[in-house]
């Protein structure tokens, strides 16, 4: 794993990800569960790890990567050795959601871009990556008037842990 400072993350392949469409699985405009969270958060050297190819094929489209492969995220493989961002994902399985809701469920975050490291370590550094107009669009599409439920994610996976 790499250090836990937090930052902008500057792998080229995730950045670019994140140019293209910043939430993973379906395009939040079109989905009825939106799982709120902070930040992606990555392995600060997760261009190194064997699963990277898998990652940036499960940012093109992780709808797809859902139904075909059977579990949400590649932070699941056993080649990935638990390193930045498999908690998130280990939490979800909890949820028991399956494939079958892949075309319904996004995941967003308060920030548009890749980040390493643990952002509540350093709220004041989270606050500068902060982008108000990303923050309007987010705010749009959840109070766009159509149906969904929008879970925030620390408040769910808390809700988990407690149960």
């Amino acid at each position: 794993m790499g250090s836990e400072i937090f930052g902008i993350h500057t792998a080229q392949g995730l950045v670019e990800s994140y140019q293209n469409k910043y939430w993973q699985c379906q395009d939040p405009k079109e989905a009825q569960i939106i799982f709120l969270g902070l930040d992606a958060n990555w392995d600060e050297n997760i261009e190194t790890n064997d699963i990277y190819e898998e990652i940036l094929r499960y940012l093109d489209d992780g709808v797809i990567y859902w139904k075909t492969n059977g579990y949400h995220h590649p932070f699941l493989l056993p080649d990935y050795k638990k390193g930045g961002g498999y908690r998130f994902h280990a939490n979800f399985v909890k949820t028991h959601i399956t494939s079958q809701y892949a075309d319904n469920i996004s995941f967003i975050e308060l920030l548009s871009i890749p980040t390493h490291g643990r952002s509540t370590q350093v709220p004041d550094e989270f606050d500068k990556l902060i982008d108000v107009n990303y923050l309007r669009n987010l705010n749009d599409i959840i109070f766009d008037n159509r149906p969904k439920i929008v879970f925030l994610v620390m408040c769910l996976f808390l809700c988990i842990h407690i149960f």
